[in-house]
């Protein structure tokens, strides 16, 4: 499964919980109705502040920088060169398609465009030097649902998605997701939440995820410290009214399908980048809807491999290795319904 998406999804199975600790919250001098709509729209505005990626209308474009580049096929290196640049535009929409105070479905759509520079390409042998560019397209859709109960008396999540995804040759996968989160402790300042996901693709190298999230705000400081696994860890703080400065590491990547046409190999391909990111992250509100972000920093590639359609990433055909570099994002996201 790709990781962009799985993570996706992660975030979505993360915010059971946090909308189950909010419908917790009395509310006086309303009816039953409108404390539901209100306890759900508090939430709605901490969660899709702490996680980017679920609000409801996402544009980003992000740029890394140049850096080495060493290709190996079947074990043995076959190409040397630079990556001159890595482009990458994301837009995602989602939308929730029913909402009750235990049952949540929403979807999730995603597309990505991808454009990678080669420069002074040479192969094992050859004398032959070239530069090349390679576009791909990534899409998927989404819809997840959410369970929210409680066990133990503690706020209990389970979550369940399918993912249908393809590329430059049309619709390719269909892949699934379940999981379950419980919320341990929830307090002004302190939040923590365990679980498990299991991924339902024979081409995952980690059948089962763990989940654990700790959220602090430290007494008497603008700073809150925010891990997740596996996506994050980070010192916040707000800047001003409007604005919220992040320091720390982000984990993350990329993935798309590929054609290949050559004699004795399979047709199609799934080629997969994860990446970790260090840096800052500013956060500013241009209005109550229409958040602004920039990043920027250092990017890591820990694995970039080419693996036949449908099988174990483990058994990969191609691998690349891609040194360290700079990278830097910008983006907007677009949230209709906070503040009604």
């Amino acid at each position: 499964m790709r990781l962009a998406t799985l993570l996706l999804l992660f975030s979505l199975c993360t915010c059971g919980p946090a909308l189950m600790v909010a419908q917790r919250t009395e509310v006086s001098r309303l009816t039953p109705e409108q404390q539901a709509a209100k306890q759900a729209l508090q939430a709605a505005r901490e969660i899709t502040y702490d996680f980017p990626s679920i609000r409801p209308l996402i544009i980003e474009y992000q740029q890394s920088l140049g850096r080495d580049y060493t290709a190996e096929i079947g074990g043995d290196e076959f190409q040397t060169g630079e990556i001159g640049n890595q482009r990458r535009v994301t837009v995602g929409l989602n939308l929730p398609v029913y909402y009750s105070k235990k049952f949540i479905v929403a979807t999730a759509l995603k597309y990505t465009f991808d454009e990678t520079e080669f420069r002074e390409l040479s192969r094992l042998g050859s004398e032959r030097v070239e530069n090349d560019v390679y576009n791909f397209n990534a899409y998927s859709a989404g819809l997840n649902g959410i369970f929210n109960t409680a066990l133990w008396d503690k706020p209990l999540s389970i979550n369940g998605g399918l993912i249908l995804d393809g590329g430059n040759e049309g619709i390719e996968r269909l892949k699934g997701l379940a999981g379950a989160t419980m919320t341990l402790k929830s307090t002004q300042s302190t939040s923590v939440a365990v679980g498990l996901i299991a991924i339902i693709d024979p081409t995952s190298q980690i059948p089962f995820l763990p989940i654990f999230r700790y959220k602090h705000q430290f007494k008497n400081s603008p700073y809150t410290f925010d891990f997740v696994l596996p996506s994050r860890v980070l010192l916040r703080r707000a800047v001003g009214k409007r604005g919220r400065i992040s320091a720390g590491t982000t984990f993350g990547g990329s993935g798309y399908y590929v054609a290949v046409d050559q004699p004795g190999f399979a047709q199609d391909f799934e080629y997969s980048q994860l990446e970790v990111n260090t840096g800052l992250i500013y956060e500013h509100k241009l209005s109550e809807a229409v958040i602004f972000t920039v990043r920027g920093g250092l990017t890591s590639f820990l694995s970039n491999r080419l693996t036949e359609k449908g099988e174990p990433n483990k058994d990969y055909l191609y691998r690349n290795t891609q040194g360290s570099t700079g990278y830097f994002s910008v983006g907007v996201s677009y949230n209709p319904f906070t503040g009604r």
